[in-house]
Parts: C-alpha cells; sequence; structure tokens
C-alpha cells in the first residue's frame, strides 16, 4: 500500500480547502441573490408563489418581487461563476 507523504497530505488539504472557499462562495451568492434579485412570481388561482409564467394550473401570474429578468437559471449562471471566480482568485493569492 502506498503511503502518501507529508506534503502530499498537506497538498490534498490544501486543494480541498480551495474547493471549500469556491463552494461557499457559490452558495452563499446563491442565498443573497434567492433572497433579495431573483424574481418570485403569484397565481391567484391557486394562492401560491412560483417562479412560472404561466403557473402549472394554467393561470397567469403576477410578479410580487424581485428583478423581472433573474430567474433561477441565472442564479445559477451567477453563482457558477462566482464559484470558480473566488476559487480562481483564492488559488492565485495562497499558492
Amino acid at each position: 500500500p502506498d503511503d502518501p507523504s507529508r506534503g502530499e497530505v498537506e497538498l490534498r488539504l490544501q486543494r480541498a480547502s480551495d474547493f471549500r472557499v469556491a463552494g461557499s462562495a457559490g452558495a452563499l451568492t446563491d442565498s443573497l441573490l434567492g433572497a433579495w434579485l431573483q424574481i418570485e412570481r403569484w397565481c391567484p388561482q391557486c394562492q401560491a408563489s412560483t417562479e412560472q409564467n404561466p403557473h402549472v394550473c394554467g393561470t397567469a401570474t403576477t410578479r410580487r418581487r424581485g428583478w423581472r429578468a433573474l430567474d433561477n437559471d441565472g442564479v445559477n449562471l451567477i453563482c457558477t461563476v462566482s464559484g470558480a471566480v473566488t476559487g480562481g482568485i483564492w488559488f492565485v493569492l495562497w499558492h
């Protein structure tokens, strides 16, 4: 069995830290954008909050809050990019 050297173990732990930082940045961005800027719509027929227009029941929905152009797909894209950029910056600064 291969016994990794101390340097290899430290490198693996450092890489894991890089991924944790990048993932945390993406998750935080997701939470903040989802709570503050992502569009939320309302179905008057079902009395339910939704992201869809029309709602699954077929009723047109109205905007309650958020940016019209920022749906869940947009939030996911921004979160992915923010995680990748944060990970890249973290790597450059700490390696």
